[in-house]
């Protein structure tokens, strides 16, 4: 009776320990409560989740996905590899997307037709194949005869350079045969001393555009599917990195090959429209060649020297470009001196994942690789070489994956996922781009 007294004696106070106890309990689970709707306030009142931040604000979670999508087969899709991480980024706001481009006046320009000397004609026409390149007050030079004259007109609606022979002390010659396809170089203009103007000229912008493209990929697998004991085990995590895998290389040949189109089509009892963005295929400034015709698929180091020089030459993009080739174009460059000891070498990893063979030249440096879909596309045969600084990845909606609630709605019982991605590539100054293939 006496331990039953003790505890009558100490019931209040135990009573309020525990009291307070329990008090303290639901008071630190209202404050972590008061915690969490203070952050759920900022997207619409819920509790914050990686579904509403996309929603929200796509790019707050795209760190997390970014690494996994580039990780996987690195190799498989080596330019989208090296556009997502190291490549020019740009925001498509709508599904057309302009880009505008700075192509610097050249300084070479050909004969159209050729011209033939008269007696006593000190100044002729001669017709030309690039007339906007053209103004008055120049010099040019006959590059086959090394003859300089003065350029005193120019007509743009005939396509005609008028030029002058130049007195150098003993009175103006007669202007001599021009034979056609002559190749003549524009030099600096040469006023007299009480001229106070030239006609004008500035480099402008073209304008230039490409479509974005809405790329998917959904993913699922039913819940039975998912406990059923396997031979192999095959989770979800695996298809999902293997589809990401497959839409990277769709995308990857997409950037190479695709049409520049706006297609309506018939879906679902609806007409929608589809848009496809053109590739590099199709807006590369240069088309080069290999090989001397029919079967002949030569290439040693003199056609190769030629190539850095076609490649490098006539444009103003940048010393150090990327070359990815086919299986059969690859197999070609062994037909180089030393290729194999050059190439060991010579390996640079860009980035991980993505080892280069430089091939050092003076004209510029040209980083090489295996592009294993280039076979899947039947350009095992070839070679394309691009400026990275000069091709922009335009997104409308930035890769995410987002899951689809299936058995929530009542439509499967499935784990399911969807992966969306709307971009466009676009491709600044074609000149700095160029397709090799062997001569036909």
């Amino acid at each position: 009776m006496k331990t039953i007294g003790n505890i009558k004696r100490f019931a209040p106070i135990l009573l309020v320990a525990i009291v307070g106890l329990i008090f303290s309990m639901l008071v630190g689970a209202v404050a972590a409560a008061g915690a969490t709707l203070a952050m759920a306030a900022q997207v619409a009142g819920e509790t914050v989740s990686t579904e509403k931040v996309d929603g929200e604000s796509p790019e707050l979670n795209l760190d997390t996905i970014l690494p996994q999508i580039t990780e996987i087969s690195p190799g498989r899709a080596p330019l989208d590899t090296l556009i997502r991480r190291v490549g020019r980024a740009a925001k498509a706001r709508n599904w057309k997307v302009d880009e505008y481009e700075i192509v610097e006046r050249p300084f070479v320009d050909t004969v159209a037709t050729g011209y033939t000397t008269a007696v006593g004609v000190k100044s002729a026409e001669v017709e030309v194949t690039n007339i906007s390149q053209w103004t008055n007050d120049h010099t040019i030079m006959d590059q086959a005869s090394g003859n300089v004259y003065l350029v005193t007109a120019v007509d743009y609606a005939t396509n005609k350079i008028t030029i002058s022979s130049l007195d150098e002390g003993s009175g103006a010659e007669d202007v001599p045969t021009i034979g056609q396809n002559t190749k003549l170089t524009r030099m600096g203009p040469a006023l007299s001393e009480l001229q106070a103007d030239t006609d004008a000229f500035a480099e402008v912008p073209t304008k230039d555009y490409n479509y974005c493209q809405k790329f998917a990929a959904k993913i699922s697998q039913s819940f039975v599917q998912q406990i059923t004991e396997q031979e192999v085990k095959w989770t979800f995590s695996d298809i999902q990195r293997m589809r990401i895998k497959k839409m990277r290389e769709e995308i990857e040949m997409s950037y190479w090959a695709g049409v520049r189109a706006k297609t309506l089509r018939q879906r679902n009892s609806k007409q929608e429209y589809v848009y496809t963005m053109g590739g590099i295929s199709r807006f590369a400034g240069k088309s080069l060649e290999y090989g001397s015709g029919g079967t002949d698929r030569t290439l040693n180091d003199d056609t190769m020297s030629g190539l850095m020089k076609d490649i490098f030459t006539g444009n103003a993009g940048n010393e150090k470009r990327f070359g990815f080739y086919g299986s059969s174009f690859g197999k070609y460059l062994y037909g180089i001196t030393d290729w194999t000891k050059y190439i060991k070498a010579n390996d640079v990893e860009v980035t991980p994942g993505l080892t280069f063979n430089k091939y050092k030249h003076n004209y510029g440096e040209l980083y090489m690789i295996y592009h294993p879909l280039f076979d899947q596309m039947g350009w095992d045969e070839r070679m394309a070489v691009v400026d990275l600084d000069f091709l922009v990845k335009a997104d409308m909606f930035k890769m995410k994956i987002t899951d689809l609630l299936l058995e929530e709605t009542g439509t499967e019982d499935s784990n399911a996922k969807v992966i969306k991605e709307t971009s466009s590539l676009l491709t600044l100054y074609p000149e700095v781009h160029a397709i090799i293939d062997p001569k036909a």
